[in-house]
């Protein structure tokens, strides 16, 4: 494991072509558990034009295809809350942003645990093993490597696509779901990822859908030496989600005998995302640092 505390660096913003292809749906009709779900898709925009989305029944991922690929897929969990997914500024950003670097992007709109699905503690994780499934099957571009970068709660889905990967959680629907679930790579920003006996003080009720997803699917008691390489970054000053959480999944797969590296970033608070203007700008250049370093 590298520990490194960021203290100063020049981050350029790169230009952030690459268009969005039309969204690909995960399932074919509808996603498993949510029969009594099908309300509309709630999207509220903000002053800058960018998107939170809830309510969802129908998960996508929306592509964006590199020029010059370089045989790598990323899918892109945008944080949440679980309450609604920044689509736009942890999500399309980002995704256009990896496009320069020769990634093919895919952005997961994925559903939320207390929206009225059906054992709603699985749909996550059916969403984010489905989603690796597909990009192995759909991009255009034949990656060699399929990893997941999630952020806030979108970073909690990341980290559990790392290690409940052969976790049979739904019924297979075609042959794409004979393929491996577990990402080749897994990047978490300022993820979320709880202690046990932190859930019932954290989240109400204590009973939801959302307290019984983090139950079931804890991430450190997980972690094995087969848990693939990871990159981890977090704010000192993260006033919403702790950088305990950050140093929680850098130590477990240290000591499982795994990759991780983590960065402490000096004075960054939450949500910096692609729009950092203090020391959190430098996460971007470590994060193609490492990704360029990955086999």
């Amino acid at each position: 494991m590298t520990w490194k505390i960021a203290t100063s660096a020049l981050f350029m913003t790169a230009s952030l072509a690459g268009a969005a292809e039309p969204a690909l749906p995960l399932w074919p009709g509808i996603a498993p558990g949510s029969e009594n779900a099908l309300k509309p898709e709630l999207v509220v925009t903000n002053a800058n034009g960018e998107r939170a989305v809830s309510q969802i029944a129908t998960p996508t991922l929306t592509p964006f295809y590199a020029d010059h690929p370089n045989g790598t897929a990323i899918i892109v969990s945008p944080g949440s809350g679980f309450r609604a997914e920044v689509f736009d500024a942890e999500g399309v950003a980002v995704a256009r942003w990896l496009t320069t670097l020769g990634v093919d992007a895919y952005v997961l709109k994925y559903r939320l645990p207390s929206e009225g699905h059906t054992n709603g503690e699985d749909v996550i994780v059916q969403d984010i093993q489905r989603a690796i499934r597909l990009v192995r099957t759909q991009t255009a571009h034949k990656a060699r490597r399929v990893g997941t970068l999630g952020f806030s709660a979108g970073g909690n889905l990341t980290a559990i696509s790392a290690v409940y990967y052969d976790r049979q959680v739904y019924t297979p629907v075609d042959a794409s779901d004979a393929l491996s679930a577990r990402p080749d790579f897994f990047a978490v920003v300022y993820g979320y990822v709880p202690r046990q006996e932190d859930l019932g003080l954290v989240h109400t009720p204590p009973d939801s859908p959302t307290v019984r997803y983090l139950a079931k699917y804890p991430f450190e008691p997980a972690v094995t030496a087969d848990t693939p390489p990871c990159f981890v970054v977090h704010g000192d000053s993260d006033r919403h989600v702790s950088a305990e959480h950050g140093i929680r999944i850098a130590t477990a797969v240290a000591k499982a005998g795994g990759r991780c590296e983590f960065h402490l970033i000096k004075g960054a608070d939450h949500g910096f995302g692609l729009h950092a203007i203090g020391e959190d700008r430098i996460w971007p250049t470590l994060f193609a640092s490492w990704l360029a370093k990955q086999n």
